[in-house]
């Protein structure tokens, strides 16, 4: 069972564990974020890009695709932003799922010449926290995500996510040694 901890929580048990260094607590001069709470988000940093079990995301439907519109926002679907690593994105068409194909950015750029080519997308990529389709939808696609996610930056102390719950160990033993290698020496 994973232990449960808020931002604020996290950040006291780090004081106490390092001989109750309740001034680490505070920011220091210049700076808006306190050592502890800065060696948390780096922690948290170092570790977004690797997969866990806890930042792993498949959703079905998770965006509609709508005729004519060739990129999708987090006004289409709100985890779109902190999307980590796309695996496969699947489109519904005709109660049939079909893998569309990631390609880069550029790639996209080129093929896409002709803003009025549009059918059943094929391409994707997913370039400025946008997902962009190719052909441009012709209609309207159920589309599936499989992949991982990122979670919202905590900020207050009541903040909790799952770095806070299934990765707290990693997460705050990361933070100490942090502490212990850039603050504490």
């Amino acid at each position: 069972m994973a232990i449960t901890y808020d931002y604020g929580q996290m950040q006291t048990r780090i004081a106490d564990e390092l001989g109750g260094r309740s001034d680490l607590l505070t920011p220091t001069s210049g700076m808006n974020a306190s050592p502890i709470q800065l060696a948390i988000q780096a922690a948290i940093a170092f570790y977004t890009s690797d997969r866990f079990y806890f930042n792993e995301l498949r959703q079905a439907s998770a965006f509609t695709t709508v005729l004519n519109q060739e990129f999708y926002t987090s006004s289409d679907w709100a985890q779109i932003p902190y999307l980590w690593h796309i695996d496969k994105l699947s489109i519904l068409v005709s109660s049939n799922r079909y893998y569309m194909v990631g390609r880069t950015p550029q790639y996209m750029e080129d093929i896409s010449i002709n803003p009025n080519n549009n059918g059943v997308p094929i391409d994707y990529c997913y370039y400025n926290s946008q997902i962009r389709l190719y052909p441009i939808p012709n209609g309207a696609y159920p589309v599936n995500f499989l992949g991982t996610k990122q979670f919202t930056e905590l900020s207050a102390t009541s903040d909790t996510n799952a770095w806070m719950t299934d990765g707290e160990q990693l997460i705050r033993t990361t933070a100490e040694w942090y502490l212990m290698r850039d603050t504490l020496k």
